[in-house]
C-alpha cells in the first residue's frame, strides 16, 4: 500500500466562546473535549512508535484506541488498515477501509489502497472499482493506473490494461514495470514488435534478467531467432538459475539448427526443471533431429510419464517409425488419435506404415478411424475394407464401416455391416444401436424401436440410447413415450441442445408453453444457432402473450435465416399486438413477398394498416385473403367495416351478409351491421340485426 498523505494532522482549533454565554456545561464539554484529543493524540503517536518498531497486533490495539477518542482521524484509519495488512487479515483491512471512507469518500489514497488488499486477495474485478475510483478522484495517482492494467492483465483484459499502462507512464515515464508489464500485455496480443520495443523501455535497467527472457520470447515469436538468442544470453548471465531463458534458448536454437547446443540447454532446463514435460518433449524433438532416435523415445516416454494428455504420442511415433519398430509405431499413433486435432498428421504417418507394411490390417483399420475423424467418409470406408480383407472376422472394422456408409446414405450396405458384426458378436450392443439407428433412417421406426428396446435394457445409463429411442417413438406418433425417453436422456446427459430442442417440440405440441420455453431457453444455451428452437421458442413467447420477448426471438432467426416467411409472419403478429403497426406491417410486407399465398398474413397485414387508418390499402389486404380463402368470415366482417368506413355501403352490406352466412353467431358482425343499417335509414333492420347480436 502507499502511503500519500499520510502525515499527522493538525488538530482543529477549537473556537473561542463568549464567555458571558459561558456556561458551566460548556466549560465541562470543552474540557471532555480536550480530553479525547489528548487520549487520541496519546494512543496515535503510541501506534506509530510500535508500527516503526514492526510490533503490529500491538500498534492495531493502539489506533483502535487512537479511533475510540476521535473516530474520524484520518491519520489514525490509515495506521490502523496498515497494522491489519501487515498482520495480513486482509477481509478486516477491507472492512476499516469502507469504514474510513464513509467519513473521507473522497480520498483517493484509502481508495487505492483498497483496491491493493483487494488485488491481494485475487478479488480483481472489486480491486478494478476501487482503482477506479482513485483515478477518478485523482486522475495524476501514476500508481492507481498501474495497479489497475495490473488487475486487468490478470483477468486477461489486456487490451484495457495496455491503456492503464500508457496512462501510468504518461506521468511516470521511468516506471520501469510499467513498460515491463506493457511489454507482457502486447505479446499477449501477439502484438510482439510493440512488446520488444515496451521491454526494451524497461531494460533502461539492464539488470532484469525476466525482461531480457521475454524480450527473447517476443523476437522468437517474430521469428528474428538470433536475436531471440542474444537476448536470452543476457537473461541467463544475469540468473544462472532461470530454468525457462534455458528451455526457450533452446526452442531458438533449435529453429536455428543448432541441435547441440539446444540439447546442452534443455539439459541444464531439466536439472532445474525435472518435472516440466515440455523440457522433455521438445528434448525428443532435438534428439530425433539428431538421429538419436531411441534417445528421442525415451524423452517423449518422460514427457508422457508427466502429462500424457499433451502430443508427444505423434513424435513418439516418427522416432518409432524411423527405428522400424512398426507394431510399436503404431500403438503411438493409436494413442494420438484420442486427440481428434492431430487426426491429420495422424493420418499422414499410418500411411507411412502401410507403404512399408501394407499387409499389416491393423494399420488400415486405424487409417479408417482417422478418416472418420476427418468426416472423409469415402476414404474410411476403403480403408476399412482394406483392412477387412486382410482380417475378415474383425467384428470392429465391420462395425466401423457401417458407420462410414450410413455417413454416405449407402443404407443397404451399411445394415449388412451391422448384422456382418451381429453375426461375429451377437451381444455387441454398439452394433445393434446402429443397426437401430439406420432403421429408423430408412423410414422403419418400428423395427427401430424394438431394437433400441433391447439396447436401453442393457445400456440404462447412455443418454444417446434414451434419445434414439425417443426419436424413434416420435415417428411412431406416440409423444408421451417420445416425451419421456427425452426427458431421461436429458437427466444422463444435460448437454444436448437437439435433445431440449425435441422436448420442446413436444412440450409446444401439447400447449404446454411454458415448459417449452424453458426448453428452448436450454438448447439456446448450448446452441445460439438453433434456428428451429429461436422460431418455436418466439411462437411460445407470442402464445403466452410475451411480445417483445418474441420479437426478440424472431429476431434472432431471422438473422440466421432471413428467407423464412413463418418467422416473418409471426414477427408481424407480436409487434401487432405491441401497437407496432409500422413495423408489422413491414413484417407481413416480407413475409408475403417470400409467399404471397398466405391469407392469414394478407388478414393480419389489413388489421395492422386499418389501425393505421390506411382504408383503401386494408381493403386490398382483405380482397387478397379471400382471393386465396374465400371462406373465411372474420377476413368477410372486416372488409365489410372498411367498405362502410369507405362509404361503399351496399358493398359493406353484402360483406356482412356473407360472413353472417358462414359464421352466425357473430355478434360483433350482427352488431357493426346494424350501425350500418341504421346509417342508412333502415331502423327495422337495424334493430333486428341488434337482436341477434344481443341473442349471441
Amino acid at each position: 500500500m502507499i502511503e500519500l498523505d499520510s502525515a499527522t494532522e493538525t488538530l482543529s482549533v477549537i473556537p473561542a466562546q463568549d464567555p458571558t454565554t459561558a456556561t458551566t456545561t460548556a466549560t465541562t464539554t470543552a474540557t471532555t473535549t480536550i480530553a479525547q484529543q489528548l487520549g487520541q493524540t496519546h494512543w496515535r503517536e503510541k501506534g506509530e512508535l510500535l508500527l516503526k518498531a514492526e510490533s503490529w497486533q500491538s500498534a492495531l490495539d493502539c489506533f483502535g484506541q487512537a479511533l475510540q477518542f476521535q473516530p474520524q482521524d484520518r491519520a489514525s484509519w490509515q495506521s490502523y488498515c496498515l497494522a491489519l495488512d501487515r498482520l495480513e487479515r486482509y477481509p478486516e483491512v477491507i472492512a476499516a477501509y469502507d469504514q474510513a471512507l464513509k467519513f473521507y469518500p473522497q480520498d483517493a489514497v484509502f481508495w487505492y489502497n483498497r483496491g491493493v488488499v483487494q488485488r491481494r486477495m485475487q478479488r480483481l474485478s472489486e480491486a478494478i472499482e476501487s482503482y477506479s475510483r482513485a483515478v477518478q478522484i485523482r486522475p495524476n495517482l501514476s500508481q492507481a493506473w498501474y495497479n489497475r492494467g495490473c488487475a486487468r492483465a490478470e483477468l486477461r483484459q489486456y487490451a484495457e490494461a495496455i491503456t492503464d499502462y500508457d496512462r501510468a507512464l504518461a506521468l511516470q515515464p521511468d516506471k520501469l514495470t510499467a513498460w515491463y508489464d506493457r511489454g507482457y500485455a502486447l505479446a499477449a496480443l501477439e502484438r510482439y514488435a510493440e512488446a520488444v520495443a515496451s521491454y526494451d523501455r524497461a531494460l533502461v535497467n539492464p539488470q532484469n534478467a525476466a525482461a531480457w527472457n521475454n524480450r527473447g520470447v517476443a523476437l522468437t515469436q517474430l521469428q528474428q531467432y538470433a536475436e531471440a538468442v542474444a537476448s536470452y544470453d543476457r537473461a541467463i548471465a544475469l540468473d544462472p538459475q532461470l530454468g525457462a531463458a534455458f528451455t526457450n534458448r533452446a526452442r531458438a536454437l533449435f529453429e536455428l539448427e543448432r541441435y547441440p547446443a539446444a540439447l546442452s540447454d534443455l539439459d541444464q532446463a531439466i536439472s532445474y526443471q525435472p518435472n516440466r514435460w515440455e523440457n522433455w518433449h521438445q528434448r525428443g524433438k532435438v534428439l530425433y533431429q539428431l538421429e538419436r532416435y531411441e534417445s528421442a523415445v525415451a524423452s517423449y516416454d518422460r514427457a508422457i510419464q508427466l502429462d500424457s494428455a499433451q502430443p508427444h504420442w505423434l513424435d513418439r511415433a516418427a522416432a518409432l517409425v524411423q527405428l522400424e519398430l512398426w507394431e510399436a509405431a503404431l500403438e503411438s499413433y493409436v494413442q494420438a488419435l484420442r486427440q481428434p486435432e492431430l487426426a491429420l498428421t495422424t493420418l499422414a504417418g499410418l500411411e507411412q506404415i502401410i507403404q512399408v507394411q501394407p499387409q499389416r490390417s491393423a494399420a488400415w483399420y486405424w487409417r479408417g478411424i482417422a478418416c472418420l475423424q476427418l468426416q472423409q467418409f469415402q476414404t474410411a470406408a476403403v480403408s476399412f475394407a482394406r483392412s477387412l480383407a486382410l482380417q475378415p472376422n474383425h467384428a470392429d472394422a465391420w462395425l466401423h464401416r457401417g458407420i462410414a456408409l450410413e455417413q454416405l446414405h449407402q443404407w443397404p450396405s451399411a445394415a449388412d455391416c451391422f448384422i456382418r458384426v451381429l453375426q461375429l458378436q451377437p451381444d455387441h450392443v454398439e452394433a445393434q444401436f446402429y443397426q437401430g439407428t439406420l432403421l429408423l433412417q430408412i423410414g422403419q421406426p418400428q423395427a427401430a424401436a424394438q431394437i433400441l428396446d433391447q439396447v436401453v435394457q442393457r445400456c440404462p445409463d447412455q443418454s444417446i440410447v434414451w434419445a434414439a429411442r425417443g426419436r424413434a417413438m416420435l415417428h411412431l406418433h406416440q409423444q408421451q413415450a417420445a416425451l419421456a425417453d427425452f426427458n431421461r436422456a436429458l437427466e444422463l446427459n444435460p448437454q444436448q441442445a437437439e435433445i431440449w430442442a425435441a422436448q420442446g417440440s413436444l412440450r409446444f405440441q401439447a400447449a404446454d408453453y411454458g415448459a417449452a420455453i424453458h426448453s428452448f431457453e436450454q438448447a439456446l444455451r448450448l446452441d445460439p444457432q438453433l434456428y428451429a428452437a429461436l422460431l418455436l421458442r418466439g411462437t411460445a413467447l407470442l402464445r403466452t402473450q410475451q411480445y417483445l420477448a418474441a420479437v426478440q426471438s424472431f429476431d434472432q432467426a431471422l438473422k440466421l435465416r432471413i428467407d423464412q416467411p413463418q418467422a416473418w409472419s409471426d414477427r408481424g403478429d407480436a409487434l401487432l399486438q405491441l401497437r407496432r403497426y409500422g413495423e408489422a406491417i413491414q413484417s407481413y410486407h416480407q413475409a408475403l413477398t417470400l409467399n404471397l399465398r398466405q391469407p392469414q398474413i394478407w388478414y393480419n397485414q389489413g388489421l395492422a394498416l386499418e389501425r393505421l387508418n390506411r382504408t383503401e390499402a386494408a381493403l386490398k389486404s382483405y380482397d387478397q385473403a379471400l382471393k386465396l380463402q374465400h371462406n373465411l368470415p372474420q377476413v368477410w366482417r372486416n372488409r365489410g367495416r372498411v367498405l362502410a368506413q369507405l362509404k361503399q355501403y351496399s358493398a359493406a352490406l353484402l360483406s356482412f351478409n356473407r360472413a353472417l352466412k358462414l359464421q352466425s353467431d357473430d355478434y360483433l358482425c350482427w352488431q357493426e351491421r346494424s350501425a350500418l343499417l341504421l346509417q342508412l335509414g333502415q331502423l327495422d333492420a337495424s334493430i333486428g340485426s341488434l337482436t341477434q347480436a344481443l341473442l349471441h
